[in-house]
């Protein structure tokens, strides 16, 4: 009987072992290349950035979000950043009313496109812990006029 229970133990410890040797490696945050941002700040004047992480994950990623003025015309702010994505190599995944999705498999990098206007609305004053309303709450209190600008939020897919 003690045999079995020193022999239980030693595969116990073993398994214990084996996990945390291969789970050693995911511990980490999986960041954005910062040459995605200056690739993304050339499609407009960059007016404020914000960083955040992940609140639960392993690994934990990184949300890079950038600020942009595309330019005078609000209606068509995403659709210029967009544009200059995609002259970058940047594929365009999915679109709704609210959002653009962009994927960069040379980055390894995904870029969600709003109006910041529309960001705040559903963001900013929310009080919960989502990254996205912690930036809203820090983004809203810097950027005094957010009608006309872009925010693009980018992660990469690590």
């Amino acid at each position: 009987m003690r045999h079995r229970r020193l022999r239980d133990i030693a595969a116990i410890t073993a398994g214990l072992l084996l996990l945390s040797a291969v789970t050693a490696g995911c511990t980490g945050t999986v960041r954005v290349d910062d040459r995605v941002r200056d690739e993304l700040a050339a499609g407009g004047r960059l007016v404020a950035f914000a960083e955040d992480k992940t609140n639960a994950s392993d690994p934990i990623f990184e949300y890079e979000y950038l600020v942009l003025d595309a330019g005078p015309d609000v209606g068509g702010a995403v659709g210029h950043v967009v544009s200059h994505l995609k002259s970058k190599g940047w594929s365009e995944q999915s679109a709704d009313d609210e959002t653009v999705t962009m994927e960069s498999s040379r980055w390894q990098t995904m870029a969600y496109v709003e109006h910041f206007a529309a960001f705040l609305k559903s963001w900013k004053g929310k009080g919960g812990i989502e990254p996205e309303e912690r930036v809203a709450d820090k983004l809203g209190s810097e950027v005094r006029s957010p009608d006309s600008l872009v925010i693009v939020k980018l992660r990469h897919f690590g």
